[in-house]
C-alpha cells in the first residue's frame, strides 16, 4: 500500500502485488495491548509496605481471593507472585461461534513459575481486540479450579449479529504476555473439541542428560474427525517439556496440531527429578478446554536409558513454514499444472507472497484478459490469491515471472497443509530433452497481526523426454539466478500548480434518504495508472455497509481495474458508529494502461440519519496518491464531497 512515509518512487501496483510484509500488516488485524505494564509495576513494586520483600518473589495481596463457600474457611493469605520468568499460555473455548447467534467464549489463562510449575495468586490483565462483546472481568488471580491450578478464568460475551472476524484476546503479567483467539464466523458452527487422545512413548534419540519421552496429543471433533491447526497444552507432573516439531509459541510447552490433528512434545525427565507425589503419574495435554492424559513412569530409573546422537536443540527449533512448488514430466508442446503447496508447519499464516521465475523453454500460460493463467484455492483455503506478470508491464516473451499475493480481510489462517494455487505452464514445441527449473523466491509471510513469519522457498522442476522415440539433442539448462528487482531511484520533484485531482461527489437530500456518489478523477495531463485514497466520515452521513460488513462500494468496470479493495477505517471498526472513514485502493495487478481523464473510479452508497438536521456535511478527501505505470509517484490533490441535507 502506498504511504506518506515511503519513498515516492515505489508504485501502487509494486505496493500491492509487489511486496513488503507491510501490506499485509495494514490488510491484517492489528492486535494492541497496552497499559499493561504500569498496572502490573503498581500491583509488584520494588518495596512493599508491609514489609514483603519482592527478591522473595512474592508480595502479600491485599484482597482474599474468592473462592466457593465451602472453602471460606479457613481463608489464608494468597500470595501474589511477580513470576518475572514464569511462562504464560492462554486458551479459548469454543474456538469459533456463530455471527448470527453470537455466544459465550470462556477464556482461561494458566500461569507457571521458571520450572513450569503452575503458580496461584497470579493477577493477569486481560483485554480483547477489536472490541466485540463485554469482557468480564478485565483483571483475574490465577487459582485452583478443579484439578487445575494456576487458572484465571474470564468470558467474552459476544451478542448476536456480531461482524464475522477474528477477535485476539491477550492476558498479562509482569514477566510477559500471551495471546489466544476465536473466530466469528457467519452461518457457521464451532467444530468443538470432543476429546484428545496422550500417548506417552521414549522418543528415538537425544543427548540430554535426562530422560526423554515423546508425548502426543491427538484432538478430535464430535464427529470424530481430527481437528488440524489447534494450540495444546502439555503439562507434567514430573520433568519439563522442551517443545517439539509443532511448537510455535515461545513458550515450549505449547505444540500445534498437524493436518492429521496430531501435537507432539517432549518431555526432559532430569535424573535427580523428584518422582510424583500422587499415583498414577500422569502427562496431560489440554485444548479448547478438554483435557486428555497418559501415565509415565513415576520415577526417574523407571523410564529405560536411550542412546542416540542428535542435539535435543532441533527439538526445540520451530521448522519455518514452506511453500513448495510442484515437478513434472511432460513432453514438447505440452501443458501442464504446476501447484503451490504451503506446509506451515504451526505457523499461524493468514497471507503470503511469492513469485516464481521461469524461462526457455518454459513459461506460464496467459489468459485472454493478458493475465496468467493461475487459479486460487480459496475454497479450501479461505484466502484468495491474486497474480501479476513480471516485470511489470512486460508483454509476452519479455515476461520472466509471476508474482503472487494472498491474503483475506476475513483473517482467515491457512491450513497445515493445503494447495495454494496453481498455474498453467506452456513447454515449447521445439523444447530440446533436458530438466528445467520453476524458481520460487521473494517470499515472505505474515501472521494475523500483521508479522512479518519465516516462508522458506522450494524450488519445482519439469523434465521434457521424448514420446515418439525420435532422439533430440539433451539441453543442460544453464544455471540462473533469480533476477533482482529494478529499484527506482526516488527523485525530487516540484509541486505541480495543476496537479491531478480525485473528486468526491455533492448531493442534496432529505434525513433518512439514501444516495449513490460517484468518485471521479481529472488527470490534468498526468498518466496514471494506480490510486489510493481515503475519505473521512461524519456521524450524520456515513457510507453504508454490505451484509459482508464491507463498505457499499463498487468499482467502475469500464476501468478494467479488478483488484481494487475498499475497507472501512479504523481496521475492526466493523462498520459502526466507530469507523470514522473508508479507505480505497483503485488498481489492477495486470492491467497497467492510463486512466482516462475525467473516468469515474467507483460509486459508493451514502446513508443519511433520519434525525440528521439541516445542514451542509463534508466527505473530506485525505491522504490520496497515485502513480504512473512506470511506478513513479503522482501528486494528486483531493476535493472534499458534500451532502446538504434540506427539510421535507
Amino acid at each position: 500500500m502506498l504511504s506518506r512515509r515511503e519513498p515516492q518512487g515505489r508504485s501502487l501496483r509494486r505496493q500491492a502485488v509487489a511486496a513488503t510484509p507491510g501490506i499485509l500488516r495494514e490488510l491484517l488485524l492489528p492486535v494492541v495491548f497496552a497499559g499493561l505494564l504500569g498496572a502490573l509495576l503498581a500491583a509488584c513494586g520494588d518495596d512493599d509496605e508491609d514489609g514483603a520483600s519482592v527478591d522473595g518473589r512474592t508480595l502479600t495481596a491485599t484482597a482474599a481471593l474468592r473462592t466457593p463457600t465451602a472453602q471460606r474457611t479457613p481463608t489464608p493469605t494468597p500470595t501474589l507472585s511477580c513470576l518475572c520468568q514464569g511462562p504464560l499460555y492462554l486458551e479459548v473455548a469454543p474456538a469459533i461461534i456463530g455471527a448470527t447467534t453470537g455466544g459465550t467464549v470462556r477464556v482461561r489463562a494458566f500461569a507457571f513459575d521458571d520450572r513450569q510449575q503452575p503458580v496461584d495468586g497470579v493477577q493477569l490483565l486481560f483485554d480483547h481486540a477489536p472490541k466485540v462483546g463485554t469482557l468480564s472481568p478485565a483483571m483475574a488471580v490465577t487459582r485452583s479450579v478443579g484439578n487445575d491450578r494456576g487458572v484465571a478464568e474470564v468470558e467474552i460475551v459476544v451478542p448476536p449479529g456480531a461482524a464475522p472476524g477474528r477477535v485476539t484476546v491477550s492476558a498479562a503479567h509482569l514477566g510477559g504476555s500471551s495471546s489466544a483467539s476465536f473466530v466469528i464466523a457467519a452461518g457457521a458452527s464451532a467444530r468443538i473439541v470432543r476429546r484428545i487422545a496422550v500417548t506417552a512413548a521414549p522418543a528415538d534419540c537425544s543427548t540430554h542428560p535426562g530422560r526423554l519421552l515423546e508425548v502426543r496429543a491427538t484432538v478430535f471433533d464430535y464427529d470424530d474427525r481430527p481437528l488440524p491447526a489447534i494450540r495444546v497444552l502439555f503439562r507434567a507432573e514430573r520433568g519439563t517439556f522442551v517443545g517439539g516439531p509443532q511448537s510455535s509459541d515461545l513458550v515450549a510447552m505449547v505444540s500445534t496440531t498437524d493436518a492429521q490433528g496430531v501435537a507432539v512434545n517432549y518431555l526432559s525427565i532430569e535424573p535427580d527429578a523428584p518422582p510424583c507425589a500422587a499415583s498414577p503419574c500422569t502427562a496431560s495435554a489440554t485444548a479448547g478446554g478438554v483435557t486428555g492424559s497418559v501415565e509415565i513412569p513415576p520415577a526417574a530409573d523407571d523410564l529405560p536409558a536411550l542412546t542416540c546422537t542428535p542435539a535435543p536443540t532441533s527439538i526445540a527449533t520451530p521448522v519455518p513454514a514452506g511453500l513448495e512448488l510442484s515437478s513434472h514430466t511432460a513432453a514438447p508442446g505440452e501443458r501442464i499444472t504446476v501447484t503451490a503447496r504451503l506446509r506451515t508447519h504451526g505457523s499461524e499464516l493468514a497471507g503470503f507472497e511469492n513469485e516464481i521465475h521461469f524461462g526457455p523453454p518454459l513459461r506460464i500460460a496467459r489468459r485472454t484478459n493478458g493475465g496468467p493463467d493461475c487459479q486460487d484455492n480459496a475454497d479450501e483455503t479461505g484466502n484468495p490469491v491474486h497474480f501479476a506478470f513480471q516485470p511489470p508491464g512486460c508483454r509476452d516473451r519479455e515476461c520472466t515471472a509471476v508474482k503472487a499475493l494472498a491474503f483475506s480481510f476475513q483473517l482467515a489462517l491457512f491450513p497445515e497443509d493445503a494447495v495454494v494455487y496453481s498455474c498453467t505452464v506452456e513447454v515449447d514445441e521445439d523444447a530440446p530433452a533436458g530438466i528445467y527449473p520453476l524458481r520460487n523466491g521473494a517470499a515472505l509471510a505474515a501472521t494475523p497481526d500483521g508479522i512479518a513469519a519465516r516462508l522458506v522457498a522450494r524450488d519445482g522442476r519439469v523434465r521434457v523426454v521424448e514420446v515418439d522415440g525420435t532422439p533430440r539433442p539433451t539441453y543442460t539448462h544453464a544455471p540462473t539466478t533469480s533476477p533482482t528487482p529494478t529499484r527506482i531511484r526516488p527523485r525530487t520533484r516540484t509541486p505541480n500548480p495543476d496537479p491531478a485531482r480525485l473528486r468526491v461527489g455533492s448531493a442534496t437530500v432529505h434525513a433518512g434518504d439514501e444516495i449513490t456518489l460517484a468518485v471521479t478523477l481529472d488527470t490534468h495531463g498526468e498518466t496514471i495508472s494506480g490510486t489510493e485514497n481515503m475519505i473521512e466520515l461524519v456521524p450524520e452521513v456515513r457510507i453504508a455497509a454490505k451484509a459482508n460488513g464491507r463498505p457499499d462500494c463498487t468499482v467502475n468496470p469500464d476501468i478494467d481495474r479488478n483488484a481494487t479493495l475498499f475497507s472501512f477505517r479504523p481496521t475492526g471498526c466493523a462498520a459502526s458508529s466507530a469507523c470514522t472513514a473508508i479507505k480505497a485502493i483503485v488498481l489492477s495487478f495486470h492491467n497497467l494502461d492510463p486512466l482516462p481523464d475525467g473516468a469515474q473510479l467507483y460509486s459508493c452508497r451514502i446513508a443519511v440519519a433520519a434525525d440528521a438536521a439541516p445542514g451542509r456535511y463534508p466527505l473530506r478527501v485525505t491522504e490520496s496518491l497515485a502513480s504512473n505505470p512506470r511506478g513513479v509517484a503522482v501528486e494528486l490533490a483531493g476535493v472534499d464531497g458534500e451532502v446538504t441535507v434540506v427539510a421535507r
